[in-house]
């Protein structure tokens, strides 16, 4: 395949998730995203080279995130109600979210067309609310950076979901949903 069908797939995969994500059923996510995922992994050829370096970075930027986190978590009011924290963070988050988006945007993208143009298209895919993009397409270039340095996705599919699935617990409101604020 040539570069620009190759972008071509990847955009279209990228349009046919995004529109399932908003007009599909949110309980089936956590299937056709990974099988999307699976489909482009497959197409491209990615390799799933895992070194020591790899493991140390992602273990090290997990760590370093979770420790903000804790921090954080002491001086931010809690702003999240969700029924199942823990299967978000666990089971959603990593299949609905993050393993199509770092096998597109970092498996795909990054090399296709470069960390620049895959961070601001990262930050672009989350334009809901439009705020998230800048701080998206900039959270793209540090995942860019770690698949970059160790050439491997596990660094940024950690970083990913440690920013996600560990915000989720650590701003985490105590009670059920439509629980009265204490």
């Amino acid at each position: 395949m040539s570069a620009h069908t190759e972008l071509g797939a990847v955009l279209l995969a990228l349009a046919a998730v995004r529109i399932w994500n908003y007009k599909g059923p949110p309980k089936l996510q956590p299937i056709v995203n990974p099988i999307a995922a699976l489909l482009l992994f497959t197409l491209f050829g990615l390799d799933l080279t895992i070194s020591k370096t790899a493991w140390v970075y992602a273990v090290t930027g997990t760590a370093v995130l979770a420790a903000t986190f804790a921090v954080a978590s002491r001086f931010v009011t809690p702003g999240r109600t969700d029924e199942h924290p823990w299967r978000k963070a666990l089971v959603e988050i990593p299949l609905a979210v993050v393993l199509f988006e770092e096998i597109a945007f970092r498996g795909v993208l990054l090399e296709l067309i470069g960390p620049y143009w895959s961070s601001l298209l990262f930050g672009l895919w989350h334009l809901r609310p439009f705020k998230a993009v800048l701080f998206t397409a900039a959270a793209g270039l540090v995942l860019a950076w770690g698949a970059d340095t160790t050439g491997s996705l596990l660094v940024p599919v950690a970083w990913h979901w440690a920013a996600n699935g560990l915000g989720v617990l650590f701003f985490q409101k105590r009670g059920r949903p439509g629980d009265p604020d204490p």
